[in-house]
């Protein structure tokens, strides 16, 4: 969930994205906005920066761990802020710090 909770993330590793949605908060409801592909396969855990800036997911499969950009107003992920960085199968990520 990101830091103001509009938008909702989930990885797909069949499809080796994740998935993006906005929330209503009124309703109750998600809505579907879009997916970003890992350039990777199999992305297990993933987790938001403090400030929400990124996105950060591990590839299992490919051995890699990735930084996404994140704009904070559609939710929508974008192009790796930096290449990957070789981790033997991550599975999880933790992100400490403040916003």
């Amino acid at each position: 969930v990101s830091p103001s909770g509009e938008h909702v993330y989930v990885s797909n590793r069949g499809h080796d994205s994740l998935g993006i949605f906005a929330v209503d908060a009124t309703q109750g409801t998600l809505s579907w906005i879009g997916y970003e592909p890992t350039r990777g396969i199999m992305p297990r855990g993933f987790a938001l920066t403090p400030g929400g800036e990124f996105a950060v997911v591990a590839n299992q499969a490919t051995h890699d761990v990735l930084a996404l950009t994140r704009d904070a107003q559609t939710g929508r992920l974008s192009v790796p802020w930096a290449r990957p960085l070789h981790i033997d199968t991550p599975v999880c990520v933790c992100v400490t710090g403040t916003a």
